[in-house]
């Protein structure tokens, strides 16, 4: 699987995989299910007028909304990282869920210790405690931000070295297969990203018509899509593991050049 999100995700086919393809399953699913409804309405009556004067109107219609659609995701892909993540939670809904990430933290904290001690640990618990961040004070209000924020400290917490503020400079003195390596692992994660955006979006939409019309069809893609969302975030979840290798190694073989180009001497050892 790890071979096909990387065969899928580089350059355009990255946008297209992460961001144009959930598009054109949601507006397929969308127009399979509830085409006939949308059509009693004027936005079907346009189409539908559309498709009689021309042939190719309806697949043109449909390859613009998934265009359109895949582009507005893409960019605005950061606000939907800061929702995921917890950080443009309300305060209160962020205070409750950074009580329950810091107890599991604490849960996980515990096992690595009773692991280091030689203790016999279930290594799924030491697996879930590389997706935390080091210190409890990094601690985000959901999974998937302290995936990220594990992410984030390597640099600092290893070499002193803030990976997030020098991220340009990093890029720019590693090499050309490493930028693609960081691509390629951040694709799966956009991918599951965008597959959450997608869901709530056609979740929504099919919960309106529904209502509206009460179509059994509607509810069924409602159902469906808001299923969908817990999957897709675990999947989003697991797969920033292979994308904080890939920044592990921009660190470890970036610092030295990027010391160089800024004129930092190195110490002379590790100490």
């Amino acid at each position: 699987m790890s071979d096909l999100f990387k065969s899928l995700s580089g350059g355009i086919a990255r946008f297209a995989f992460a961001w144009l393809l959930p598009s054109a399953v949601t507006l397929g699913l969308a127009w399979i299910f509830l085409s006939k409804e949308v059509a009693k309405t004027g936005i079907g009556e346009v189409i539908g007028d559309s498709a009689a004067t021309s042939s190719w109107a309806p697949p043109a219609i449909f390859a613009l909304l998934t265009l359109t659609l895949a582009l507005v995701f893409a960019y605005t892909s950061l606000p939907i990282y800061r929702v995921l993540e917890g950080l443009a939670l309300p305060p209160v809904v962020q205070q409750a869920l950074l009580r329950r990430q810091a107890a599991a933290w604490h849960q996980l904290r515990q096992a690595e210790r009773r692991s280091e001690a030689g203790l016999r640990v279930d290594p799924l618990l030491i697996e879930r405690r590389d997706a935390y961040p080091l210190e409890i004070k990094s601690i985000r209000p959901t999974r998937l931000g302290n995936a990220l924020a594990a992410l984030e400290e390597y640099g600092n917490t290893r070499f002193s070295l803030d990976s997030q503020r020098y991220w340009y400079e990093l890029n720019a003195v590693a090499s050309d297969g490493l930028r693609r390596e960081l691509e390629d692992a951040r694709a799966p994660v956009d991918f599951f990203v965008s597959a959450i955006a997608h869901s709530a979006l056609l979740g929504t939409f099919s919960l309106v018509v529904g209502v509206a019309s009460g179509s059994p069809a509607a509810f069924l893609l409602c159902i469906l899509s808001f299923a969908i969302i817990p999957v897709a975030y675990n999947g989003a979840v697991k797969n920033v593991k292979d994308w904080a290798g890939s920044v592990r190694a921009l660190v470890n073989l970036g610092r030295l050049p990027l010391a160089s180009s800024l004129g930092i001497a190195m110490p002379d050892n590790a100490a």
